[in-house]
């Protein structure tokens, strides 16, 4: 029965340490995600976007897509029109306006499609 007990504690703490490696690279990747986007530039007016304008833009993307979860479920009650893994949102350059997308995979501007 020692030996049982010995063993759970183990699991446990294994299991905490996990978890906790698990929310602690989350974070970092966070916090790669919107200081690479902070460094980026404008491609109009090549400013740059600052920490504020990645923080603000990364919000706003979770909170529509809150929305679009929310509207969906009341109306279907399912999500299949949804991408969840979606790393893309659009940024908005706080000097000009102009409206691009950044790809948090590719930590990069997405030229070629732009905001609406």
């Amino acid at each position: 029965m020692k030996y049982f007990i010995l063993t759970l504690e183990v699991l446990f703490a294994g299991f905490f340490v996990l978890v906790g490696c698990m929310v602690l690279f989350g974070l970092i990747e966070t916090f790669r995600e919107l200081r690479t986007l902070a460094q980026l530039r404008c491609p109009r007016c090549k400013a740059t976007y600052g920490r504020a304008t990645a923080r603000r833009s990364k919000a706003q993307y979770k909170s529509d897509l809150a929305d679009e979860i929310r509207r969906l479920r009341a109306e279907v009650g399912e999500y299949d029109d949804i991408d969840f893994f979606s790393h893309e949102w659009p940024v908005e350059c706080p000097r000009c306006g102009h409206q691009v997308y950044y790809d948090a995979s590719e930590k990069k501007l997405v030229p070629e499609v732009e905001a609406k």
